[in-house]
Formats: C-alpha cells, structure tokens, sequence
C-alpha cells in the first residue's frame, strides 16, 4: 500500500502544481504588464529629453550647410514649383481648347499634352458636350433715358443745358 500512497500524494502534487502554475502564468502576466509599462514610461521620458537636443541638432546642421547647399535645396524647391505651376497651365489650356467645363478641367489625369487631351475628349464623351452656359452678353441700352433714345453725348447734354437757359 506504500505506492499507493506515493501515486495519490504525487497526484495532489500534480494538481497542486497546476494550479499554481496557473498562478504564476497569471502573476508573471502582470507583472510582465507592469515592467512594460515602467520600460514606455522610461523611453517616454527619455524621448522628452532628446526632442530638445533633436531640435537643436537640426538648427545646428541647417545652420552648417553652405551657400551653395542652401541654394541648391532652394533651386530643387522653386523646380518643384515651377513643375506644378506648368502642368496646371497645360491642364488649362486643354480644357480650355476642348472647351471642358471648370469642374471637369480639375479632373484632367496625364502627363503630356496628348495624354490630357484624351482625358478630356474621354470626360466629355461621358459627361456630354461642352458646355454651353456663357456669360451674357452687356445690354447697352441699359441706363439709357426714358425715352428709349441713346443717352445724350457729353456735348449734346451742354447744347441741350444752354437752349434751355431764360435768357
């Protein structure tokens, strides 16, 4: 009967040590929790401290670049620019010799000229034909005398003053 004992006591050890394992799995999990979270708070606060130096490094590598560095950073910016600025003119001038409407214009895709020129015969294939709304045209009669006649020209308007004063 001693084994069956040793059998039974090695089963409560068994089930004694998965429980406790169990424990563990769980104190460990949080205590793993707790040390992540006190390692984010430590790069946080070191992260804190070397924005400043950041900064300072790169007011301190801007302010070493030469002229010529300078010039070149500023000559790649205003070709940038200049890139943009003519691709929107070409867009303008083939919606405008398609006769595509603003609102159509913006969505012109290509790059060279052929390229937005299908695009646009394409969007007014699907969206219609150029559009037909203009601005009318002046009423020069408008502002003119009751009388329906042209408003009377400068020197006439002083003939007229002068025949009708007594005298």
């Amino acid at each position: 009967m001693p084994e069956t004992d040793s059998t039974a006591s090695d089963a409560e050890t068994t089930a004694t040590g998965d429980e406790s394992a169990t424990d563990e799995a769980t104190v460990d999990w949080k205590a793993k929790a707790r040390e992540w979270e006190a390692k984010s708070k430590a790069n946080h606060k070191r992260i804190q401290e070397l924005e400043p130096k950041a900064s300072q490094f790169d007011a301190l590598e801007a302010a070493s670049k030469t002229d010529l560095e300078r010039a070149q950073a500023q000559a790649e910016a205003l070709q940038r620019e200049l890139a943009s600025t003519q691709r929107q003119a070409l867009v303008a001038s083939v919606a405008l010799d398609r006769g595509l409407p603003a609102n159509l214009a913006r969505r012109l895709q290509g790059e060279s000229r052929e390229d937005l020129e299908a695009d646009a015969d394409e969007l007014l294939s699907q969206f219609g034909t150029t559009s037909t709304t203009r601005a009318p045209a002046p009423d020069r009669s408008q502002g003119s005398s009751a009388n329906g006649g042209a408003s009377p020209t400068p020197a006439q308007a002083f003939a007229d003053l002068i025949q009708k004063m007594p005298g």
